[in-house]
């Protein structure tokens, strides 16, 4: 037995509950936020959305259940596994606790409120909805950096690395500090990871998109604010992807888009080719960067296609519901109005 059957078997079967196509289609159609909720309200939503129609109103109960949706799926795949699997879920499931951090620890130095951006978090198993709540109800970073130190999440050596640049974000107010803090922090836990996983290993794999991506987008704008002769903005770069610290420095300084391709084209995951290579002709990186989350759900389908008794069906299954939270909440935006279904249904991920 490789301790994956149980849980493997049981997401399985949740993943046939995942929304596809043409079920967006459908939501899509609704007229009102009130007429998507009742679309939902007999699917796997339908717990959720019972307690978040009777505490909220307009867009936002939709925003609450999907979150509360997302937090009880994630802490039940936890639960399905034991021991060194769980242990290495839960180091996927870190990746979305630091982005959460660092999106909550932004939001309280720009002083325009935590609460604000709830509805754009990913709950977890060790930061889940009433923990993110609870940060993003401190009265500023500090606040929320000593509750962290408190709970000791979402992990020792995280809290280690922020509360070594607390003092100097008090008395410069630069939160790149903590940022850069935090992906140093995600960066040796991956770089751990991956020394000691074995060849193929498909969480190995998960973690090293996500720190290429991190390290391109980084890289990319840093580039892009120089090429007027200006000043570089600072990057830090994130260990344990497949891209040489080297390498990345010498992209800051090439201005001619293709030989930046011919650089690093070949360590980074060939699903991210044509995104690449369109950025190539476009120069834009943040249509870059919507075309590279489009790549990395794609990745999600295949890992849990091919590895049906490994790691690659809980990693797979959780970056499927993370695509389908966001969908969610962009098929709400484009119900009440706040952009074109049309291209509501263009920008969804994780479909294929």
């Amino acid at each position: 037995m490789s301790g994956f059957e149980y849980g493997n078997t049981r997401l399985r079967v949740r993943a046939s509950w995942l929304l596809d196509a043409a079920a967006f289609r459908d939501l899509l159609q609704s007229s009102t936020i009130d007429g998507l909720l009742s679309r939902m309200a007999t699917g796997p939503y339908a717990r959720e959305l019972e307690e978040a129609l009777v505490r909220y109103r307009g867009l936002r109960r939709l925003d609450e259940a999907v979150r509360a949706h997302l937090g009880r799926q994630f802490a039940d795949v936890l639960s399905f596994y034991a021991d060194d699997i769980r242990d290495r879920l839960r180091l996927y499931q870190l990746g979305l606790d630091i982005r959460n951090v660092r999106s909550l620890l932004r939001a309280l130095s720009r002083r325009t409120g935590g609460e604000r951006i709830l509805s754009a978090l990913v709950p977890t198993s060790n930061l889940d909805g009433a923990a993110l709540g609870e940060l993003a109800r401190q009265r500023d970073v500090r606040a929320a950096v000593d509750l962290l130190s408190v709970w000791r999440l979402p992990s020792p050596l995280v809290i280690r690395h922020l509360r070594r640049v607390l003092g100097r974000y008090t008395e410069t107010g630069d939160v790149l500090l903590l940022e850069d803090a935090l992906d140093e922090a995600y960066g040796a836990t991956a770089r751990t990871e991956v020394d000691r996983a074995s060849q193929g290993d498909l969480l190995v794999e998960a973690i090293q998109d996500e720190v290429d991506q991190i390290n391109l987008m980084g890289v990319l704008r840093a580039r892009d604010s120089a090429s007027d002769g200006a000043v570089a903005m600072p990057v830090t770069l994130v260990d344990g992807g497949r891209v040489a610290d080297s390498v990345w420095e010498e992209v800051i300084g090439t201005e001619d888009r293709s030989m930046i391709l011919a650089r690093i084209g070949g360590p980074l995951p060939r699903s991210w080719g044509s995104g690449l290579s369109a950025w190539v002709e476009h120069g834009n990186v943040a249509r870059l960067e919507a075309d590279l989350e489009a790549a990395r759900a794609r990745a999600a389908h295949n890992r849990m296609r091919s590895d049906s008794l490994g790691i690659g069906v809980p990693v797979g299954f959780m970056s499927r519901k993370e695509s389908e939270a966001k969908n969610l909440r962009l098929v709400g935006r484009a119900v009440v109005g706040h952009l074109p279904r049309a291209d509501a249904f263009d920008q969804l991920v994780g479909l294929g």
